[in-house]
């Protein structure tokens, strides 16, 4: 998913940091595939390996590396148009210590967002510590 590909690698370069940075994610899982799909394409696991972080529990509340800690898409019934913004509300809360329940120890958060055929991307970052909130769009 090039798209995934290069609107992260825009938000890393933005904020400084990396994919081993961040400890928490959203995800856009419309599709069950597209969790291990945008897991590597993000950077978070090689290729072909996403799948078994996931079976691994990596990507559990309490795993490594929780990912879609407000349940995901499918479980909000996928509401086009508000999705992203439902992902982008949850690192939010996570990163300011709001999450209720949910809430993980985290100071980096990323929200990935598709649309279309993974032609348009929207990649944000949130950091607690500095306040610093920044979103790339890549249209292919």
């Amino acid at each position: 998913m090039g798209g995934v590909v290069d609107s992260s690698n825009d938000a890393y370069e933005m904020v400084e940091i990396t994919s081993e940075d961040v400890d928490v994610a959203e995800l856009h899982d419309m599709f069950t595939i597209l969790d291990f799909l945008q897991l590597e394409d993000l950077g978070f696991f090689e290729k072909g390996t996403g799948w078994k972080a996931v079976g691994d529990g990596v990507t559990t509340h309490g795993g490594a590396l929780p990912i879609n800690t407000s349940s995901g898409l499918k479980l909000k019934g996928h509401p086009l148009g508000a999705s992203g913004v439902a992902q982008v509300y949850e690192i939010y809360q996570q990163v300011t210590g709001d999450a209720g329940a949910r809430q993980l120890k985290t100071e980096t958060g990323l929200a990935s967002n598709g649309g279309g055929f993974g032609n348009c991307v929207t990649t944000t970052s949130l950091e607690d510590a500095q306040w610093v909130v920044r979103t790339t769009l890549i249209q292919m």
